[in-house]
This record gives structure tokens, C-alpha cells and sequence, in this order.
């Protein structure tokens, strides 16, 4: 005689939903687990997030508990509520670290990015800071610039690869480079305002 979902352990639900597709069984997992997915959705969940993605989270339950039952692997001796509420943590941080790379992807609009600068008068601006740079008294500094925004890549280039080359530390080197870069930010803003 076969059990009734609600009498069954989460192992022998999960292996239901496995090997037969069982409705009735996945209804009653998602039934026992819906308040530590959601409670890790609140939690974890970033703040900026609008509220339509928040109802998309909140929406695609079933399809994230589905997921889980998928990938829960029950000889790695931890119970299925606990693996539920790491892949929704998971879930949520992930989503939050995909959010802010594409807000600094899409704000990121640096003078400094790239030497392949297409237009004349960027070219020109780009020209007028750099020789404002190589104008201090500490040549470091323009050595520093360069290494670190022109280098052909997009990204920038780590300061302990700046700091080696240049036999300095890494903080050393940040804090050459904050102070020239005040420097510029009052001239430009001066001369922009």
C-alpha cells in the first residue's frame, strides 16, 4: 500500500517526484518548503531590487523548488529544507551580483577606459588631462594613470601589478593615485562648471 504524500519523509517525496513525476508529491514538498524559500527571498533578496522582479522571485517558486529536487543529492547527508534555503540564498545573490555589473556596465563611462578613443574631441580631452598629469612634479603619477586606464583592456589593471612594477606598495600607489586624481577633479570641475 502506498503512502499518502502528507505521511511520506522529503527523501522518499523527492524520489516520487524523480522517477515518476508525481504532482501530488511535489505539491506537498512545495507545501512544507514555500516559508524557507520565501523567508530566504526577504532576507537575501537586494534591496534595489524593483518590485517586479521581487514578484518574479516570489512567482517562479515552484519552478526553483523543482530545480532543487533536481540537484538535491541526499548522500551528501544534508536535510532537503537546508539545501532548499542555500540554492534560494544562491539564487538571490547571484541575481543581486548580475544586477550591479550590469548597472556598472551600463554607468560606466570613463575617460580612462580604453587608448582606442573613437571621437576627436574625446581624443582631445583625454590629451589635456594626460598632459596635466605628466605636469606633476612626482612622475609617478602619470606612470601610475597609465598603467592603470590605458593599458588596451577594458578592465583596469590590479594596483599589485602597478605596485610591483613600480617597486611601491599597493597602497602607496592608491594613495598617489587619489591625490592627483583630487588634484584633477578641482581643476576640471573649475574649469566645467
Amino acid at each position: 500500500m502506498r503512502l499518502m504524500p502528507e505521511q511520506m519523509d522529503d527523501i522518499e517525496l523527492i524520489e516520487e517526484v524523480r522517477s515518476n513525476g508525481d504532482s501530488f508529491c511535489f505539491k506537498e514538498i512545495v507545501n512544507r518548503h514555500s516559508g524557507i524559500y520565501l523567508q530566504m527571498i526577504h532576507s537575501y533578496a537586494p534591496r534595489e531590487t524593483t518590485v517586479d522582479n521581487f514578484h518574479d522571485l516570489l512567482n517562479s517558486k515552484e519552478s526553483h523548488i523543482y530545480d532543487a529536487i533536481q540537484s538535491y543529492d541526499e548522500k551528501r547527508n544534508i536535510k532537503f529544507s537546508t539545501y532548499l534555503g542555500n540554492c534560494t540564498r544562491w539564487l538571490c545573490l547571484n541575481s543581486s551580483n548580475k544586477r550591479r555589473h550590469q548597472q556598472m556596465d551600463e554607468n560606466f563611462d570613463c575617460v580612462f577606459e580604453s587608448n582606442e578613443v573613437e571621437e576627436e574631441g574625446e581624443n582631445k580631452i583625454l590629451n589635456e588631462i594626460f598632459s596635466y598629469i605628466e605636469s606633476f612634479d612626482d612622475k609617478r603619477v602619470a606612470k601610475i594613470f597609465r598603467m592603470r586606464y590605458l593599458n588596451g583592456k577594458k578592465k583596469l589593471t590590479p594596483w599589485r601589478k602597478i605596485a610591483k612594477e613600480l617597486d611601491l606598495s599597493i597602497q602607496g600607489c592608491i594613495n598617489i593615485h587619489n591625490s592627483a586624481f583630487k588634484k584633477l577633479k578641482k581643476t576640471y570641475q573649475k574649469k566645467y562648471d
